[in-house]
């Protein structure tokens, strides 16, 4: 495997707490900056925390309501 392939173990740590804390429990935890019991993420949490949910929406969310999805349907003017 090259290692632009290779996943952060920060980021596969951040995907187990994910499945561990809930899905939404965990978007509150980005949403905050916060872990439950207060303590600040850092800017390095940050970052893997939010590929964690990223790679786990794209595993088991609809695509329609992934973080990011934008509806590019028809208009109809």
């Amino acid at each position: 495997m090259s290692e632009q392939n290779q996943i952060d173990p920060m980021v596969v740590s951040m995907f187990e707490k994910v499945k561990e804390l809930g899905f939404e429990g965990f978007q509150n935890i980005i949403a905050l900056s916060r872990w439950p019991d207060g303590e600040r993420l850092s800017p390095e949490e940050m970052s893997a925390a939010m590929q964690a949910l990223i790679m786990y929406e794209h595993q088991n969310v609809a695509l329609s309501d992934r973080t990011g999805f934008i509806h590019k349907g028809k208009c109809d003017s």
